[in-house]
């Protein structure tokens, strides 16, 4: 292609393979980016669970009975706001069990919880 000497500026095909090379790199980049954000999401629902869980085990020290449902103000730390976990509590027996479960159903792992003794289940997602 020739340009004349007076000509500036790109042309409308040179436009569009930087266009097209963009769109491709965007494409790649998105799942990745995606992946990330659901291991992140993840870790922050572990940490989490581990901080509902001391303060659960906090009130209980001083005299408390275990909760039965789970609040800002047991733990104002705590992200209740995270778009892919719900938590929950279920009392049994004296013993509690805390968990955050999928609200998609789609993540990798669709649920994590802590016991009363700290055990973390399922392991492979700890």
């Amino acid at each position: 292609m020739r340009k004349s000497k007076n000509q500036q500026g790109v042309t409308l095909i040179e436009l569009l393979i930087v266009v097209a090379i963009a769109g491709i790199l965007a494409m790649s980049a998105l799942p990745a980016y995606q992946a990330h954000q659901q291991r992140a999401y993840l870790r922050q629902a572990q940490a989490d669970l581990i901080m509902l869980q001391l303060a659960i085990e906090q009130k209980h020290s001083q005299g408390q009975t275990y909760p039965t449902h789970l609040s800002a103000a047991l733990c104002p730390a705590c992200r209740y706001d995270n778009p892919f976990y719900a938590y929950k509590i279920a009392l049994e027996s004296g013993k509690y069990r805390l968990w955050a479960e999928s609200k998609d159903g789609v993540q990798e792992c669709g649920y994590i919880a802590l016991l009363h003794n700290g055990t973390a289940i399922p392991s492979e997602c700890w």
